[in-house]
């Protein structure tokens, strides 16, 4: 995440596939890539459910827990997930009322992302109907 958001455009890594030229930010993007679209590096993992592949049978595994029975149930409001990882990623916003930014009025879930926002919107000078309404 930190190696291709948080560096600018023109400081980024551009590494070509060797077969066709394609441009990846990252080493493990273009190894992937050439696994699954020229057969370079590996063997491919196909889901037998549906027609995603993967350079990698730990990545397959993961995939496939999305097939099954969504075992884990969020107590809030009854959504199921089949996996816990990701029922918690939901529980930790589901219910929570929305943050209002009070330059420009729009809606987020988390304090974090509020202040992320407030940064940008400060900055380019946003406003909106929740500007009139702040005041």
């Amino acid at each position: 995440h930190l190696e291709t958001k948080h560096i600018p455009e023109n400081e980024r890594k551009k590494l070509p596939c060797p077969t066709c030229g394609r441009i990846f930010k990252s080493d493990e993007g273009r190894k992937i890539h050439m696994t699954i679209q020229h057969g370079v590096g590996g063997p491919i993992f196909r889901c037998k459910e549906c027609p995603m592949v993967f350079a990698r049978k730990h990545h397959l595994d993961l995939h496939m827990a999305t097939h099954g029975a969504g075992q884990h149930v969020c107590t809030i409001c009854g959504k199921s997930y089949a996996r816990l990882k990701d029922l918690s990623r939901h529980e930790a916003t589901c219910g929570v009322k929305e943050l209002c930014c009070p330059v420009c009025g729009k809606q987020l879930r988390t304090e974090q992302a509020l202040e992320n926002h407030r940064k940008k919107c400060r900055s380019s000078g946003l406003r909106g109907e929740g500007a009139a309404a702040a005041s």
